[in-house]
């Protein structure tokens, strides 16, 4: 690997030597560079402990009596540089237009090193300018993705104009800034180098390997998240361009990324002055223990995070931490005490923590802010003299807790309070008046407990947004007309009104209130409790809006449009959000006569969009809802072309008994398996699920739908065999099968597909032969297996289909000879069968197919005559035949193109001296040897059919030429004569 640098920075170098003594020709300066020539009389110029130096061409050896002076010294210094540049030049091809700065060798890297952290000299500006361009430079030409910012590197500008970077008014270097550029590659070490580099932020890229060491030692501000690095050399670095030992990082940020492996034991004491470490959502795994050893005395903040981090949480005694975030992990046992009183924010949720008394524990926490223990094992009641006047946010979720919701402890909070989630426990008892003191509440979730009595009259007070989960308690009254929306714009609250907070009395639903989907159904039980998720001997219905139980064609239809995002589909589904419109009166709907849907199409809508043209929030476009298979007369689903569609293929589609066409291609985001139930479609001709994120195998009860007309899977992960059963659907017309990752063969079954016209399974793993029986499918107009592991021969009855158009057989390994059969098609305007292992020539025949438009056959082993009728068509590939004649069919030997034949573009290039091709149509030059040579003649004189004893060892290279059939070499093993079946012997000259 070599670095850009400008060569003219070896001339300040100058200044970091104390002076130079002469030792015999060549002189020497103490613990900078040296000038020694080597055993072969070659003269190097070297780094101080370095084994490898730059070459120093004769041209500029010094005269021997010369005493060399700094300036001569670096005079020859940048002479042999730019010499060295020149001579590597060629390597760097790729970017020799496009960077105008020479090249060094790593030696100079390395001298850095040598002279900055090991004699610790201070740096001047002009010093620190130059060693960051050169780094710069080097992250430059090492990342991917950099090429596009085309003011980098420029010699003719300062760095401090280059995209994401920044400087202070001094020009001196303070932050380098390229986030979300789907930048690639390794980051090098040498950024570590920079000798002042505050801020360096590369979050939202795609860069991968290890973040090295060097870095923790020198960067105060480092952000690296939303990478895809997977490991972190936590080790002290070697590298201090501060010329002290003083730690420098302040902040790391490492999170989102696919880092592993446990923490360190001891913590590098260059970490000693961190204050915000994020490794969050990653894999790191084992204990955490090491983070309250004292190693990490500066720490504030501590993300830990989406890892799997496992044993006890630990005490952090002494610590300073303010924040503490060590959610969605697995670590075990109880909540240590004490915890640092200067903690403002604590996140435990979902781990598997418990204890008793658990918030006693955070009694001492004045500061608190954020307290988050939902989804554990935790027990205990709310304290009602906690002192968190300044708490904001407080969740247990999902814990064991008791007890009622102490109006000292409302009170407390009130001027702070703005999100309690206490669902899923067990408390108990009246809710306070004091609730009403929270006016800046906009989340309370108290959910599924034992609370009893109203909602108090004081919430009127409260903000009237605010969102309230009371459900499945044993609340009864009725909810403050303040919270049921009334005049606002959203949905849900103009429909159901406070059913949409909590169900009224005398009803349900399995969420305790009404949702875009069901709205809360009649109990006739006569229980007064509001809220109910249950009823005993009544079914709940989802989807079902007016409550009576049964599922209706609009109630469907407004599943598909909430469940697909429908708010952003355009104006002119608006009327979908509409109950009062009759389904057949809305967008994209076709009802017959009976008023039945007999057809959607949603290929006009912008499904599970934002309205912006761009993909909406994941949780909120959930996919085809399985209800829309009782639409029992629906004929025809489409909803194609919509590449925002996620979600999977419901089963129940397979209800639809009548539906004759279900079109979801794509491209969209469909994922999952093909549902076997898609096999009870008995009436379906037509089924596209192609260009989706569709996997598994194909389901073979696909193939037992006998009125299918056309198939279409291709662009997609699917996997296994073709099913056998394919010969059953007499009836289909078109299988495309492309781009997926089938494997196995070709089934002979394929026979009994007699009204097949297209067939396409190019770019998959298919192996084996193309089955003879593929010629029985005589209407066949398109074979397409280009780019498979077929072996074998191209079958001549391919010649019995006679509509056939299009045979692409590209990049297989196909053998024999190109069937004289197809020269019989007289339909026949594509026949690609390039990059094979063909013998044989073109046969006289393929001149007279009047429409043959392109004839590719590159990349075989075809030998003349071509037809001269091919060399002077006016219409085959492209015309070039006009051109440059029989080239445009087959480069002849001796020449060479990137298809094996001439184009409009470019003709046939001669191959380098010393080289030639040995077929016509080749795309590469090679040297011939005499078995290769002789391999040639072996094929062209049919060598297979001579006898046994003739052809022993005949084009195995493996085996001395002397040994083969038929051939006599003398005592210097040289080729003596050759002896044919047909030819007698030929003695060789």
């Amino acid at each position: 690997m070599t670095l850009r640098i400008q060569w003219i920075l070896l001339a300040w170098l100058a200044v970091w030597f104390p002076g130079c003594d002469s030792s015999g020709d060549w002189t020497y300066c103490d613990r900078a560079f040296w000038i020694r020539r080597d055993d072969h009389g070659d003269v190097y110029v070297y780094a101080h402990t370095l084994d490898n130096g730059l070459l120093i061409p004769p041209q500029f050896y010094p005269p021997p009596e010369e005493v060399l002076t700094h300036a001569r010294f670096f005079e020859l210094l940048g002479k042999v540089t730019q010499y060295n540049f020149e001579k590597t030049l060629d390597q760097h091809t790729s970017i020799r237009h496009e960077v105008a700065e020479p090249f060094v060798y790593p030696e100079f890297l390395e001298f850095l090193r040598i002279k900055k952290f090991e004699c610790g000299s201070p740096w001047t500006q002009t010093e620190e300018s130059q060693v960051t361009r050169m780094v710069l430079s080097h992250f430059y030409a090492e990342v991917e993705g950099m090429k596009g910012l085309t003011n980098w590197v420029n010699p003719l500008t300062s760095f401090c104009t280059w995209k994401g970077i920044h400087c202070d008014s001094q020009w001196k270097f303070q932050e380098l800034k390229l986030t979300h550029l789907s930048l690639k590659g390794t980051l090098p070490t040498e950024l570590g180098l920079i000798p002042s580099l505050p801020v360096l932020n590369l979050s939202g890229n795609q860069l991968h390997g290890t973040i090295p060491a060097a870095l923790l030692s020198n960067i105060q501000h480092l952000d690296l998240s939303g990478n895809q690095f997977t490991s972190i050399a936590w080790e002290k670095s070697q590298i201090n361009t501060h010329g002290s030992k003083e730690p420098v990082i302040e902040y790391l940020d490492v999170s989102v990324n696919h880092l592993s492996g446990s923490l360190p034991t001891r913590w590098n004491s260059q970490l000693a002055n961190l204050r915000i470490l994020d490794v969050s959502r990653n894999a790191f795994n084992g204990s955490i223990t090491s983070l309250a050893n004292g190693d990490l005395p500066s720490l504030e903040m501590l993300f830990l995070g989406a890892n799997l981090f496992t044993g006890t949480l630990p005490t952090f005694t002494g610590s300073s931490l303010r924040l503490l975030d060590v959610g969605l992990n697995l670590l075990t046992g109880t909540i240590p005490a004490p915890l640092p009183t200067s903690l403002e924010a604590v996140i435990l949720a979902d781990n598997d923590l418990e204890g008793e008394k658990t918030l006693d524990l955070f009694l001492p926490l004045s500061r608190l802010e954020v307290l988050q223990l939902q989804n554990n094992h935790l027990r205990g009641s709310i304290p009602a003299s906690a002192p968190w006047s300044e708490l904001g946010t407080l969740s247990f979720r999902n814990n064991e807790f008791t007890g009622p919701i102490p109006p000292r402890f409302l009170q407390t909070v009130q001027h702070t309070m703005q999100s309690l989630d206490v669902a899923f426990n067990r408390l108990t008892g009246i809710l306070a008046p004091d609730v009403g003191l929270l006016k800046r509440m906009r989340t309370i979730d108290a959910a599924v407990n034992r609370l009893r009595g109203t909602l108090p009259n004081e919430m009127l007070g409260l903000e009237p947004n605010l969102r309230l989960n009371f459900s499945d308690n044993n609340l009864i009254g009725t909810v403050p007309h303040l919270f049921c929306g009334y005049g606002t714009a959203n949905m849900l609250y103009r429909e159901f009104g406070c059913d949409a907070v909590l169900c009224r009395a005398g009803t349900f639903n399995p969420h305790g209130h009404a949702t875009l989907h069901s709205a809360c159904r009649p109990c006739p039980d006569g229980n007064p409790i509001i809220g109910r998720t249950n009823c005993e001997n009544v079914k709940f219905v989802h989807g079902d809006l007016n409550g009576d139980g049964i599922l209706s064609a609009r109630e469907v239809l407004r599943m598909v449009y909430i469940d697909l995002m429908g708010r952003f589909w355009g104006k002119n589904f608006q009327q979908w959000a509409d109950m009062s419109i009759h389904e057949c009166n809305l967008m994209g709907i076709t009802c017959n006569d009976d008023g039945q849907i007999t057809k959607i199409d949603l290929s006009a809508a912008t499904i599970c969009s934002d309205g912006d043209g761009r993909p909406g929030p994941v949780h909120y476009c959930n996919g085809l809802p399985g209800e829309i298979g009782t639409l029992s007369h629906l004929e025809e689903f489409s909803a194609k072309s919509s590449p925002f569609l996620r979600g999977t293929l419901p089963p129940e589609l397979g209800n639809l008994e009548k539906l004759q066409i279900l079109d979801l291609a794509g491209p969209n985001a469909i994922s999952g398996l093909i549902p076997p139930e898609l096999g009870n479609l008995t009436m379906l001709h037509s089924l596209d699920l192609s260009n989706t994120r569709l996997r598994g195998r194909m389901p073979t009860e696909l193939f037992t739908i006998t009125s299918l007309k056309r198939l279409q899977l291709n662009n997609n992960k699917l996997t296994g065999t073709i099913p056998s059963s394919l010969g059953d659907l007499s009836i289909l017309q078109t299988v495309l099968l492309s781009r997926n990752r089938l494997n196995g063969t070709i089934p002979s079954e394929i026979s009994g597909a007699t009204n097949l016209e297209n067939f396409e399974a190019y770019a998959n793993s298919l192996s084996g032969s193309i089955p003879t029986e593929i010629g029985m499918c005589t209407k066949l107009k398109r074979i397409d297996l280009f780019s498979n592991k077929l072996e074998g021969t191209i079958s001549s009855e391919l010649g019995n289909a006679p509509w056939l158009q299009i045979i692409h057989l590209k990049k297989n390994q196909l053998t024999g000879t190109i069937p004289s059969s197809l020269g019989n098609l007289e339909y026949l305007s594509w026949l690609d069968a390039s990059d094979n292992i063909l013998i044989g020539t073109i046969h006289p025949s393929f001149a007279e197919i009047r429409v043959l438009r392109d004839l590719r056959l590159g990349g075989n082993r075809i030998y003349d005559p071509i037809p001269p009728e091919l060399c002077r068509s006016a219409i085959l590939n492209g015309g070039a035949a006009k051109r440059f004649g029989c080239d445009a069919i087959l480069c002849p030997l001796g020449t060479y193109a990137h298809d094996g034949l001439a184009t409009n573009d470019i003709g046939c290039k001669p191959c380098p001296e010393g080289k030639t091709t040995m077929y016509l149509g080749s795309n590469r030059c090679i040297q011939l040897s005499e078995k290769d040579i002789l391999s040639i003649f072996f094929e062209v004189m049919n060598g297979n059919e001579w006898p046994d004893e003739a052809k022993k060892n005949w084009g195995d290279h493996s085996v001395n030429l002397c040994e083969w059939g038929g051939i006599t070499c003398d005592e210097n093993g040289e080729v003596k004569s050759l002896s044919f079946p047909t030819l007698g012997a030929v003695h060789a000259s």
